[in-house]
């Protein structure tokens, strides 16, 4: 049986490779890596470990995303 994770993250260069390294130890042998918006070298820090990443929102739609979140809220409210 495969076990596999899902982990959505922004800017955790840091602790995403030893989290990775450890639940790899306790099992999971499948990762898929969301990166949402990051813009420090989380990419990077994982990819010699063999995981899927993927970008779940490009740079330039952050902004789409909060502008169409703020219209929605404010239609919302009225």
């Amino acid at each position: 049986m495969k076990i596999g994770a899902v982990l959505t993250v922004k800017n955790e260069a840091q602790l995403l490779r030893s989290n990775i390294l450890y639940h790899r130890h306790v099992g999971v042998s499948e990762f898929y890596v969301f990166l949402d918006g990051t813009t420090d070298n989380t990419a990077e820090a994982i990819e010699d470990l063999g995981v899927s990443v993927r970008s779940s929102v490009q740079s330039g739609d952050l902004d789409d995303l909060i502008r169409n979140d703020r219209m929605l809220k404010s239609i919302i409210s009225q």
